[in-house]
């Protein structure tokens, strides 16, 4: 099995100090705000991989605790049933409520998409999602995002994942 180190320490440490800083009025949640998002983590379970994906944060409704997030995930590894190289490309729409609101936002969610695996190779499978996580405000254009997410493909496969990420509003 692959050890998966997308963030050294260093990174994990600054991002920790910048969340124990104190709050500045600067700094407050933008939670009502469109954001790009960068994540990199791994699949575990029936796919040990490393996983890049890109998102789109779309508030909805006046609160905006409610987000549409569509994106594309990209995984390559290892099935658990041999060591064949698999590339998988996943494109889905999530949809998360914001527990809280402020610099720091957890979140559950839910959604699906598509599994197209080996890029067009004729296997493509539907993809449901759930998936728990964190929005940090690391000042007024940038977030941080750690999550956990866990999917079923096909109902055939499934995987655990993890992710960090870093954010852009616009």
């Amino acid at each position: 099995m692959r050890t998966h180190r997308l963030v050294s320490p260093s990174i994990l440490l600054y991002l920790l100090a910048l969340m124990s800083a104190p709050g500045s009025d600067g700094l407050q949640a933008q939670s009502g705000q469109r954001s790009v998002v960068l994540q990199g983590g791994g699949w575990l379970v029936d796919m040990d991989a490393s996983v890049g994906a890109i998102r789109a944060e779309l508030p909805m409704g006046q609160s905006g605790r409610w987000l549409f997030v569509p994106g594309l995930t990209f995984a390559h590894g290892d099935l658990r049933t041999g060591p064949t190289q698999t590339d998988v490309l996943v494109p889905e729409a999530i949809f998360h409520f914001q527990l809280t609101q402020g610099r720091f936002r957890p979140y559950v969610g839910g959604g699906a998409g598509l599994a197209l695996v080996n890029l067009f190779d004729r296997t493509i499978n539907g993809v449901v999602t759930v998936a728990s996580g964190l929005r940090m405000d690391l000042g007024p254009e940038w977030g941080a995002r750690l999550e956990a997410d866990a999917r079923i493909s096909g109902f055939t496969a499934g995987s655990v994942g993890w992710g960090v990420g870093i954010a852009r509003r616009f």
